[in-house]
């Protein structure tokens, strides 16, 4: 079928190429305009964008509510609109231009955390069950029909980027089977029970602030949870600390309190249990490895952070 795609982030382009692999048509990509980028606020196109560009693939850069939007989805007469990691909601003047309308990629087992962050909200929560659904586009946020899910069970400890890069993989090759089946006839969509639908916003910044006074697995969630963004931090005795990578860890000591090396890393005692630090930056600074805040800081072994 020919079909035209609409994503924004790194995860987008992992479908895409698995699309190109198929055999159906990318016939036209849509994406949202360059976002301001760094501390110079510099506009960077999205890596959907890049990909449109060296693949030669007609790309519109914008809102799907411009009318330049519509005109640009006429002229290539597709027959299904593909949506991962989009970030904008549908209209349904847009779904309706399409012969089989429209599906979505979502990073969830619907109707459970339907919106834009299923996954850290998945982290957060403690939970080690991730899925695809694969659905149908309707004015409603990710509440259409479901034409086929995957679960996975991942009790590695990731982050939501890690996850994600996972996900977008993974379920583009059940995409595409989709795909396959709607273009025989021979696919059912299921209805979602909308009684069981909950939510999941986006991560705020103050979610993922912590203190050593918190356990080491929720702060372990935190930081899991919120990276790429917003990434979790913590205040210490030198200023704020953003925290990228920590895992917990048994044993015991006063939080805050250094307690030992690991490798590169740096144990700290918490409310309960150790957090291993991986990798931290202070703001403006280059990230670096737990362990060299000892260094950085002149701290020792039973010093406080």
């Amino acid at each position: 079928m020919d079909l035209i795609f609409f994503g924004t982030p790194i995860y987008s382009v992992n479908v895409l190429e698995r699309l190109e692999q198929s055999k159906h048509r990318i016939v036209g990509i849509v994406t949202k305009k360059p976002s301001p980028f760094g501390r110079k606020k510099i506009l960077k196109p999205s890596p959907v964008e890049t990909f449109a560009k060296q693949n030669c693939i007609p790309l519109y850069v914008g809102r799907t509510k411009d009318k330049e939007f519509l005109e640009f989805c006429k002229e290539l007469n597709p027959e299904i609109g593909v949506v991962a990691f989009f970030g904008e909601i549908i209209p349904t003047r847009v779904i309706d231009l399409f012969k089989y309308k429209m599906i979505n990629l979502h990073p969830s087992l619907l109707p459970k955390y339907r919106g834009i962050a299923p996954v850290p909200r998945t982290i957060l929560n403690g939970e080690n069950i991730f899925g695809i659904t694969i659905h149908e586009v309707i004015k409603e946020l990710d509440a259409g029909d479901i034409y086929d899910q995957i679960s996975f069970k991942i009790s590695e400890k990731k982050s939501s980027g890690e996850l994600l890069d996972f996900l977008s993989k993974e379920g583009s090759d059940l995409l595409v089977h989709v795909l396959d089946n709607i273009e025989k006839g021979c696919l059912k969509k299921i209805p979602q029970n909308h009684k069981e639908a909950t939510y999941a916003e986006v991560l705020k910044l103050d979610e993922v602030i912590f203190s050593f006074n918190e356990k080491a697995i929720e702060i372990e969630r935190k930081v899991l949870a919120a990276n790429p963004d917003p990434i979790a931090r913590t205040k210490i005795s030198k200023g704020d600390l953003l925290v990228y990578k920590a895992y917990a860890s048994e044993g015991r000591g006063e939080p805050s309190k250094i307690v030992g090396i690991e490798k590169d890393a740096l144990k700290i005692g918490t409310g309960e249990g150790i957090i291993i630090l991986l990798e931290v930056q202070f703001p403006g600074k280059n990230r670096i490895k737990g362990k060299d805040l000892l260094n950085g800081l002149r701290l020792k072994i039973g010093d406080f952070l």
